[in-house]
């Protein structure tokens, strides 16, 4: 997992295998946040489907996609605090250039 906030920690030590990573803090806190926002727009889209087509089993679908987005989303927002509390990310954010 090359997203993992755990790697910008100065304790962290690649292997010899490990990924390279070529996010700074605040691009990869900018990348899980736009995660979450994509998670977000998934579950509103579920639920405009399930507007249009009036199915017992669609709405079940749906609320099953949105508490699986919800879950998802409080785990990226685990990490994103994580890099807040190391003290990577400034207070005002600023443009970060992401990687191509």
């Amino acid at each position: 997992m090359t997203k993992d906030p755990v790697t910008l920690s100065p304790d962290f030590h690649p292997t010899a295998t490990s990924p390279r990573r070529d996010m700074d803090a605040v691009a990869l806190s900018r990348y899980l946040d736009y995660c979450s926002e994509l998670l977000a727009i998934t579950g509103k889209l579920a639920a405009l489907y399930a507007q249009a087509v009036p199915d017992e089993g669609v709405a079940s679908a749906v609320n099953d996609i949105e508490v699986l987005g919800a879950s998802l989303s409080r785990k990226i927002w685990q990490k994103i605090t994580l890099i807040d509390s190391q003290g990577h990310r400034p207070k005002a954010r600023k443009a970060a250039k992401l990687p191509e």
